[in-house]
């Protein structure tokens, strides 16, 4: 039965009534409200009676879905393959916790039902304080749950976002880590997906490990159902993989932990992990190229902590730090209350923090070194070594094809250094298309972000539109705020959605006929001269190309900076521009499928414009 929004406050009281998400008690002390349920509403939300969620779900005559056993629904705070992460509250108690819940063709999959009980074992095995803990596994009919720890705070990715992370503060953050990864390492424990995005940083300035999803148990016992679960797949993410878990070995253990945490370390003081390109060119990259330093970066950076990062990220695991306390005990004289690099970005510490959790005592047994990882079988190495060597060649020949044909063997690792250090003019990733001289001289620059596409809160949807008339449409949700989708001819028609793959959120276009357009808000660029765009998409396109354009909203575009193509990519890939404004006081980007072929489209997932300015 379709859903039948209601039309007054009464119909919404009602609806609150059928889904449990206050007591009769609660609903008798409501404020007289208005008839008009879009107030009403309103009401309620900016009172604290309702959340902007359940709001949102009780207006289109939702009530289903708001409770789980003794708890409450309030917000949805993350979505992924597997299932939805909820912050629900506990009606009796008025705890908060995170509810993890099994989607339903999850459910319905045996293998999936598996990974599920597989991560709600190990966490329930895993009891410290740099841990998110488990508090239940529950099943509420067909619904599989895991009530969670909520923590209230930021996560190592939101904060890179923002800038890098002072170098005091990240040496902090990584022992904390570091002691939640041993204290698993002691039960035999491997996470396999530690990243900044897994790492969060509570209002106490304590870091706890996320997302159980990936762990497993490294005894030989428990092998035969992590093999079987993960067969054909390489588990981890592409931009903080160890090279090891990237060639999908066996014997994966807790010194791939330590290398994704050295990847994480990288990123939180320079702003960025250590390579770029698409999936594939970043699985190469950690076979076969060895990081920069960060002192090769930025020239103030301490050089022993530098090479601490090196050796965390070394390509053999013989080679790095063997297990999490060896780590820590080589970052504890690292360890100050006075930041060594300041980011103005940077949230300042709560008052009175100045150390981590104390250190309990590592004994010696806990800093033995670790057999090392069985090589694979010797016939399978020749067809490794040329298959990596293959792609890398096709690589190189992409990017020499794309250059013009004319290779720069001085050209540098595709990395942004720390804010505010020096920059050299030419970005590894500009299109050459934009203009023919160079956009920055040779001198210190710093970004200031401008505008950043923020896509946690989409909602799935998709819709059908003539030349700007919508036609259809299914699902609730919508596109980010002031952002657009028409087409090119008052004779095309486009498809324009929203959706979710592998915990990322995205929106796109597809044509049916003619082609679409995506355009980013009005951006205000502040007396800016020149911006950096920074996206990731991906797009099917017989022509091969898409057309961004920079323009100032109802102007004229900017010079040489009109139709600047992009390469079609039919994996994730992140490019850069730099754009002279030419005065312009605002701007948009707009995003044009340039095929009138059936079925291309286009896609994005992050969208960055930041000011480019001189280092005062």
């Amino acid at each position: 039965m379709a859903s039948t929004a209601p039309a007054q406050a009464h119909d919404l009281i009602e609806l609150i009534r059928k889904s449990g998400v206050l007591t009769s008690v609660e609903i008798a002390t409501l404020p007289q409200l208005p008839s008009d349920v879009m107030q009403a509403a309103t009401i309620l939300v900016q009172q604290g009676v309702l959340t902007k969620f359940q709001a949102r779900m009780l207006l289109a005559g939702k009530s289903r879905g708001f409770r789980l056993g003794s708890y409450v629904i309030r917000e949805q705070i993350g979505t992924g393959g597997m299932g939805s992460v909820f912050l629900a509250e506990h009606q009796e108690i008025k705890r908060r916790v995170a509810i993890k819940v099994l989607n339903f063709i999850a459910a319905e999959n045996q293998l999936s039902l598996e990974r599920f009980l597989r991560e709600a074992k190990i966490a329930a095995s895993l009891d410290h304080p740099n841990i998110v803990k488990l508090f239940d596994v529950a099943r509420e009919g067909d619904t599989r749950y895991l009530v969670m720890e909520y923590i209230e705070g930021l996560t190592l990715e939101e904060m890179i976002q923002k800038g890098p992370v002072p170098t005091s503060r990240a040496v902090d953050y990584i022992i904390q880590a570091a002691m939640g990864l041993q204290h698993a390492y002691e039960r035999g424990i491997v996470h396999r997906d530690i990243k900044p995005a897994n790492l969060i940083v509570g209002k106490d300035e304590v870091v706890r490990i996320l997302d159980m999803g990936l762990a497993r148990p490294v005894e030989q016992n428990h092998g035969s159902l992590t093999e079987h679960l993960d067969r054909g797949a390489v588990v981890g993410t592409a931009d903080y993989v160890a090279p090891e878990q990237a060639l999908n070995e066996p014997n994966v253990d807790v010194r791939a932990d330590i290398y994704s945490l050295g990847v994480t370390f990288f990123a939180l003081v320079a702003g960025r992990p250590p390579f770029d390109g698409s999936t594939a060119n970043k699985l190469l990259s950690h076979q076969l190229k060895t990081a920069p330093s960060l002192t090769s970066l930025d020239k103030t950076f301490p050089s022993k902590l530098s090479q601490i990062i090196i050796k965390m990220m070394e390509k053999k695991p013989g080679n790095r730090y063997q297990t999490p306390a060896e780590l820590i005990q080589a970052l504890e004289p690292w360890l100050s209350d006075a930041p060594k690099i300041n980011s103005p970005n940077t949230p300042t510490p709560s008052r009175g923090h100045t150390k981590p959790l104390a250190h309990r005592a590592l004994s010696k047994a806990n800093l033995r070194p670790i057999a090392a990882v069985k090589s694979t079988k010797a016939w399978l190495l020749p067809v490794i070594i040329g298959s990596v060597l293959a792609a890398l060649v096709a690589g190189i020949l992409a990017v020499f094809a794309l250059s013009g044909g004319k290779p720069n063997p001085t050209k540098p690792e595709n990395v942004s250094p720390p804010r505010g250090t020096i920059q050299e003019p030419d970005s590894t990733v500009t299109d050459p298309t934009l203009a023919t001289k160079p956009v920055l001289p040779t001198v210190e620059t710093v970004d200031r972000v401008l505008y950043s596409l923020d896509l946690s809160e989409v909602k799935p949807f998709r819709l059908t539109m003539g030349y700007e008339t919508l036609k259809t449409k299914n699902g609730d949700g919508e596109l980010p705020l002031k952002w657009m989708i028409k087409t090119w001819k008052a004779t095309d028609e486009v498809i324009g959605f929203a959706e979710s793959m592998n915990g990322m959120n995205a929106i796109g276009t597809k044509t049916i006929k003619g082609n679409g357009i995506l355009f980013s808000p009005d951006i205000a660029l502040d007396g800016a001269e020149r911006v950096r765009v920074t996206i990731e998409y991906q797009s099917k396109s017989e022509e091969k190309r898409v057309t961004m354009r920079f323009r100032e909203l109802q102007d004229k575009p900017a010079p040489e900076t009109t139709n600047a193509n992009i390469p079609a990519a039919g994996t994730w890939t992140v490019i850069e521009k730099i754009i002279p404004t030419a005065k312009m006081k605002t701007a948009r980007v707009e995003f044009h499928n340039s095929d009138d072929s059936p079925n291309s489209d286009f896609r994005i997932r992050k969208f960055t414009m930041s000011a480019v300015e001189l280092k005062k």
